[in-house]
């Protein structure tokens, strides 16, 4: 599937995104009246998205395929393993932040199977949800980028807080290498609370060596 496809397949994803979030599955007709779009256009991107197999349909009911969408993120995400060129003024940080790439990219199966999976899958959830209120987010990988920011922000929170599990290892693992800066965790002003139950691991140890 080319995730950069357009936004009524984001669109029809929002819906059932939504009626999954209250344990329901909408069929193609309650789709359509949730959408300003015609029947054919929603008939032609659910048969778009069952064939991709982001969408599957069990007794005229959709559901979107969670490992699917996963594996899309995966990818989406293997898309910044690329080692860092060097640059003298951050030599030091590129080096940490090439070796957290080296980690992620020999354990990214791992990662997207940890602990971790189900907080990724509630964060895409939310954000495709919330796509249709968002004129920046117009497909699936658009919301893949606003995910990888709540990602980066909920890193620095387990970071700047002290968490430690094998989920906030890989939280902030991640969201060191989405950071758009070599200044690896910047001072931000605010950062609303999250929170993540978590098992507590002595692994931060490691993390605080990432400067």
């Amino acid at each position: 599937m080319e995730i950069r496809e357009g936004s009524n397949q984001l669109k029809v994803l929002s819906i059932i995104a939504e009626f999954e979030s209250r344990d329901k599955f909408p069929k193609q007709k309650e789709i359509v009246t949730e959408l300003p779009i015609s029947k054919g256009a929603v008939s032609n991107n659910c048969k778009k998205l069952t064939k991709s197999d982001l969408l599957s349909r069990e007794d005229k009911e959709y559901h979107i395929n969670k490992q699917k969408l996963l594996e899309l993120y995966r990818t989406h995400i293997e898309n910044y393993l690329t080692r860092t060129e060097k640059k003298e003024d951050y030599e030091n940080q590129i080096n940490k932040i090439n070796e957290i790439k080296t980690q992620i990219k020999l354990n990214i199966n791992e990662i997207i199977e940890s602990e971790l999976r189900e907080l990724i899958l509630e964060i895409i959830y939310q954000v495709i949800i919330n796509s249709r209120k968002d004129a920046n987010i117009k497909n699936i990988r658009e919301a893949f980028l606003r995910s990888d920011s709540v990602i980066q922000k909920l890193g620095e929170f387990q970071y700047k807080n002290q968490k430690s599990s094998e989920k906030s290892k890989y939280l902030i693992m991640l969201s060191i290498i989405l950071q758009p800066t070599y200044n690896i965790f910047p001072e931000i002003e605010s950062i609303s609370r999250v929170n993540i139950n978590s098992d507590v691991l002595d692994l931060i140890n490691y993390l605080d060596e990432v400067e």
